[in-house]
């Protein structure tokens, strides 16, 4: 893999113009316009490129090359799945709806931009790639499983497919699905084909670091149960739903922001050549407040989602507070409008305390950060930029609220800043306790 990478880095120089051609069904090219990539899009990225230039870490010019190579290098290792005949290919994917080109795209953008201040004083120029592709990977590889799982498979295919999924991350070998002419089983092979990827970036040369990938290993386990409660709650003969508590000890957990720090930290002990234990306390302390940003995200995600999370019966935070405050039942979910759950939810401020809980974890999440960086390691690091980019991941996850809102007042919480003195109702702020103690807990 690695001698692969090198490869097309050099072939990149000569063959652009496989790069940047256009796809043969223009059914396709207009797809990609509207899923997330238009002009304005572009712009938004580029302005933001611009506001994070005063950081030393990301300066625009270096960003800007860095980030377009990397698409171009990217784009070349999805359109190499082609040379692998049990798996789908990179345009079959799109034209099937499987995977978007808009998502890694996402990936790639928001990792290396995430990366940067963590690893710009540690860490070569082609280290600071191979962590963007490897974070980009298990961004890639997650959602074309979570289509794959949501959209097509059984149940029991799904929970299997996650279990071969952290094999791949974690061991970089999978077993794969055989039947080279069932396509959906070939895009299930290519998830887990991309998901190798990872370990043969952090693993570049035979030499992965020790400390942090075991903790990587353990977030990526982690990651993948929340995966498997998530989809659980889908199973009929399930009778009991998950709490409060459980969404946000475990289910919440399906989310990325623990692993793709834990692939920064491992090439930051690489570039450093290993990491003292007063240095690991600082990094664990900056780990989870990253960790608690991206867990906020999550709850900002269940907000914009609600409507069609409501409508396939996908857990979602908001639907359990709901149930838990007596608003509904778990069987009127089965009876009821969607538009009718959803109008429940939004009159009794359901939505609105989901988003404070969400600017409380985003607060804490930020403070730990800075706790984590008074540390002296945390003179290694871009602190500000650090901050900077999580206040972005905030405003990346309600684009498409924002985008969807009519009523200024709900779109205006979002939009402002996150209150350090937010006052959540009784029942949120004794779960919220709860969460904020286990986290110091796994600092100390």
């Amino acid at each position: 893999m690695m001698e692969q990478y090198e490869a097309i880095k050099r072939r990149l120089k000569f063959r652009r113009d496989l790069i940047h051609k256009k796809h043969e069904t223009p059914q396709l090219e207009k797809k990609c316009r509207e899923e997330g990539l238009n002009f304005l899009y572009k712009l938004s990225a580029l302005a933001f490129l611009v506001s994070f230039n005063k950081h030393p870490s990301l300066r625009m010019r270096n960003t800007l090359s860095t980030i377009l190579e990397l698409l171009e290098v990217y784009e070349y290792m999805l359109r190499g799945l082609s040379r692998n005949p049990l798996c789908l290919n990179y345009e079959r994917l799109l034209g099937l709806g499987y995977m978007k080109r808009k998502h890694w795209v996402y990936a790639a953008y928001i990792g290396l931009i995430s990366s940067l201040p963590v690893l710009y004083k540690v860490s070569p120029y082609n280290d600071i790639i191979r962590a963007a592709i490897a974070k980009t990977s298990f961004g890639t590889s997650v959602k074309l499983l979570d289509n794959l799982n949501d959209n097509v498979h059984e149940l029991d295919v799904a929970l299997t497919s996650l279990r071969n999924l952290l094999s791949a991350y974690t061991r970089g070998v999978y077993e794969p699905n055989v039947d080279r002419e069932n396509e959906v089983a070939r895009a299930e092979n290519s998830a887990l084909e991309i998901g190798t990827w990872i370990y043969a970036m952090i693993n570049a040369n035979g030499s992965k670091p020790n400390d942090t990938f075991e903790i990587y290993v353990k977030d990526v386990r982690k990651l993948i149960m929340g995966q498997i409660d998530s989809l659980s709650h889908k199973d009929k003969k399930r009778s009991e739903i998950p709490t409060m508590k459980d969404y946000m000890e475990y289910i919440l957990e399906k989310n990325i922001g623990d692993v793709w720090f834990d692939i920064d930290l491992c090439f930051f002990e690489k570039g450093l050549g290993g990491l003292t234990s007063g240095e690991m306390t600082a990094l664990t302390l900056v780990k989870q407040g990253v960790s608690l940003v991206f867990k906020a995200a999550g709850l900002y995600d269940d907000v914009v989602d609600a409507y069609d999370d409501i409508t396939s019966n996908s857990i979602n935070s908001a639907i359990l507070l709901a149930i838990e405050r007596g608003l509904l039942s778990y069987d009127d979910l089965r009876v009821i409008e969607p538009a009718r759950t959803f109008k429940i939810l939004s009159k009794a401020g359901i939505f609105n305390d989901i988003i404070r809980m969400g600017d409380a974890m985003h607060v804490a999440g930020l403070n730990m950060i800075k706790e984590g960086l008074k540390y002296p390691v945390g003179q290694l690091i871009d602190g500000d930029a650090l901050l900077n980019i999580c206040d972005f991941i905030r405003l990346f996850s309600i684009r498409k609220y924002l985008i969807r809102e009519k009523k200024f007042r709900q779109s205006l919480a979002f939009i402002r800043s996150p209150n350090p003195s937010t006052t959540l109702p009784k029942d949120l702020s004794l779960l919220w306790n709860t969460i904020r103690e286990k986290s110091m807990q796994v600092c100390h």
